[in-house]
């Protein structure tokens, strides 16, 4: 019997995006009755957690804590979604998702709709079913089990999950399970009580449903922190990146949405507190964030302000709004020499959320930011960068086309062993960035010393150059292992994106984690993400020209065709060294060698390489003269370290007589009396141990 999955994060029912997992147990409602539909609710029992992201998120259930009965009215439309049918007579479902809008009427209404169409549709509709309708739409065969969801104050809520209904399907109501009903079995089943029923409960999310601890892997990714360009957070929530603003009166908006999920109205005056901090993977609190710690004159972080709330019911959420003007990224520029900062990677920060109220404090705090951020869910942390359009703001080394520097090391006052992991966020759709790009990693060399002395221990890391500490990425999951740092140590490493033009795909943004972990228990400290756009470009081929023949102690010149922009080409032989920068390669091996072109675009990094052979030819024939001949031929080859050498010339007649000559491995010249040769042409062939090494022609008249 083939056992049920889910897919999330994917609207294509033919798509292998998303996260795809065995379902390990059905809970049915012990009461469910099929000919009634009543109680037609079940819970899915997942052996691994979903993770969350853009694509997958947690949506609260109505429970008695964040919906009322004035919650379920028609003056509302509730959002419905599912694949089922889009048609009376259609018999397959959608293979794209479909969703629309709808009120919601009474019991008794949708009764008497069903039997004005047909006496026979004389099924109960119950209190523990709700009934949508508007006519030319609703849900039909296939969407069964999808949610009803009701937007409340800036907070989705799944009300219903489809049951049944009678067709035609856009012209009679569609009924739904009531959630709310079945709360006390939900929260009894999965073991989870999802609200205090004793007081509020004030949260923001980082990809999860305000549970302490969280659980969640990226904690430094909320998606209840954004920023906008302009005062339009609160219709639009798609987070960009701050600009630094060199105009005193502009600034950017910063939006924090803090959630009711308690049986109880928070009360009015709660604060939420915002602070920046320049972005490491290991940051501590308070002293990143307070403004007390600066590299010459420059601050690493310091307080923004706070907004107060209005009382926020249960099941609601409120908006607090900030006005911020970064610093300028290019005062970040330079600094290496400090043991508290880093060189050259002006763009990073952080942006960290708290949430005070009397009556839903936060708990008990440590210097460990992290799991001050998943022990609270009343404390949101996010990534992001801070950028410059104008590119004059920026001094000379400050602005990274293809990559960005992260600060890595110990905020704390002892020394502790940690990992660096490097790996693809598991959310982002179609190809990783490891399959389209080549990652490459610059360490600070005291970083370098760090992983000598620990062994060089890695996973999926491959050494690209000794000397300037250059590595490559092989595969997601990489990572540097047992980096010893002391006390408030921190080095500095570069990631570099060049994406490969013979990889690429439609795709157009990509994900990439910066994980630093403690080498003991793998406990996560912080992290970085790193968000790369594509650009869409015409694509290029690096072409090294064609395989070359030469003879020992010859040259030969290998020539890139060039791709008809501005680009750099380099060479490498085949360890992997680079032995030049130009289009223009010329060389002389001693043994046939292959070289690798890489061809890198000037204007976006985008890279291709090919590879070019050439063969040294270990025996020769040298010359032969004079050619044409009618008597005598001398003959001058090479086959020094040949075992054996010998020298067929055949005649091209097929009735004619070929003629072998022996030759002596220590002689460079043999002579050779043709003068009773039929006139014509003859190749000669050199015979090395056994096989043909090389071949000329003679023509004798």
């Amino acid at each position: 019997m083939k056992r049920a999955s889910i897919q999330a994060g994917a609207t294509d029912q033919l798509s292998s995006d998303g996260q795809t997992i065995t379902v390990q147990t059905i809970y049915t409602h012990p009461n469910y009755n099929a000919n009634t539909h009543e109680n037609d609710v079940a819970l899915l029992y997942l052996p691994q957690p979903l993770i969350f992201n853009s694509d997958v998120a947690p949506i609260e259930y109505a429970n008695e804590c964040n919906t009322k009965a004035n919650d379920f009215q028609q003056a509302y439309l509730y959002y419905l979604s599912g694949w089922g049918v889009t048609c009376n007579s259609c018999t397959s479902p959608s293979q794209y998702l479909q969703a629309t809008q709808m009120p919601m009427i009474d019991q008794l209404t949708a009764r008497a709709l069903n039997l004005s169409y047909n006496s026979l549709y004389t099924r109960n509709i119950s209190l523990n079913m709700l009934a949508f309708y508007q006519t030319n739409t609703g849900a039909g065969r296939g969407d069964s089990g999808g949610p009803a969801v009701l937007s409340k104050n800036g907070n989705k809520i799944n009300v219903g999950a489809s049951s049944w209904g009678y067709y035609p399907k856009d012209q009679l109501p569609t009924i739904y399970t009531n959630i709310r009903n079945y709360s006390a079995w939900i929260q009894t089943t999965t073991g989870f009580n999802i609200s205090k029923a004793s007081s509020p409960d004030l949260y923001a999310k980082d990809w999860d449903m305000g549970k302490q601890p969280s659980g969640v892997n990226y904690l430094w990714e909320s998606e209840d922190i954004w920023v906008r360009n302009q005062p339009d957070g609160g219709i639009n929530d798609t987070h960009q990146n701050p600009e630094y603003y060199t105009q005193a009166n502009n600034h950017n908006y910063v939006y924090v949405k803090v959630r009711n999920r308690g049986c109880l109205p928070s009360a009015a005056g709660a604060k939420v507190k915002l602070y920046w901090a320049k972005g490491a993977t290991a940051l501590a609190w308070p002293t990143h964030w307070n403004g007390s710690l600066a590299v010459a004159g420059q601050s690493l972080g310091n307080y923004i302000g706070e907004y107060t709330l209005p009382a926020i019911q249960p099941g609601s959420a409120g908006l607090a709004v900030f006005q911020w003007r970064p610093p300028n990224p290019a005062n970040y520029v330079g600094l290496s020499t400090d043991p508290l900062f880093w060189a050259d990677e002006p763009h990073h920060f952080c942006l960290l959320a708290r949430i005070e109220a009397i009556d839903d404090p936060i708990a008990p705090e440590t210097s460990d930011l992290g799991a001050n951020v998943d022990n609270n869910n009343n404390i949101v942390w996010k990534n992001l960068s801070v950028v410059d359009l104008n590119p004059n703001n920026i001094v000379n080394g400050g602005r990274m086309k293809t990559g960005a520097s992260v600060l890595v090391g110990s905020a704390w006052n002892n020394a502790e062993t940690y990992d660096i992991e490097f790996a693809n966020p598991p959310y982002f759709r179609g190809k990783p960035i490891t399959e389209e790009a080549e990652i490459t990693i610059t360490l600070e060399q005291r970083l370098w010393l760090k992983w000598q002395q620990g062994g060089f221990q890695q996973q999926n890391i491959k050494i690209l150059d000794q000397a300037k500490y250059k590595l490559l990425i092989m595969g997601s999951n990489a990572r540097l292992s047992n980096l010893t740092f002391q006390a408030n140590e921190r080095n500095l490493l570069h990631l570099n994106f060049n994406f490969l033009t013979q990889e690429l795909s439609e795709k157009h943004l990509f994900g990439f984690n910066v994980i630093q972990k403690r080498h003991h228990d793998q406990s996560v400290v912080g992290g970085e993400q790193y968000a790369i756009g594509k650009y869409q470009r015409t694509k290029f081929d690096a072409n090294a020209g064609s395989d070359a023949q030469i003879e020992a102690l010859e040259t030969t010149t290998l020539s890139a065709y060039q791709i008809g922009e501005q680009a750099i080409y380099k060479w490498y032989d085949e360890a992997g060294n680079l032995i030049y920068t130009g289009k223009d390669l010329t060389v002389s091996p001693d043994v046939t060698s292959k070289y690798k072109l890489e061809v890198e675009a000037t204007i976006d990094g985008f890279k291709d390489y090919d590879e070019v052979e050439v063969k040294v030819k270990l025996f020769a024939i040298k010359s032969i003269s004079p050619n044409p001949s009618r008597n005598i031929i001398n003959i001058n080859y090479k086959a020094n370290t040949a075992n054996s050498a010998y020298l067929i010339v055949v005649p091209l007649l097929t009735n004619a007589t070929s003629h072998q000559y022996l030759l002596s491995t220590a002689q460079t010249t043999r002579t050779i009396d043709v003068s009773a040769y039929p006139l014509g042409q003859y190749p000669v062939i050199l015979m090395c141990d056994g096989a043909i090494a090389d071949f000329k022609n003679i023509l004798i008249q």
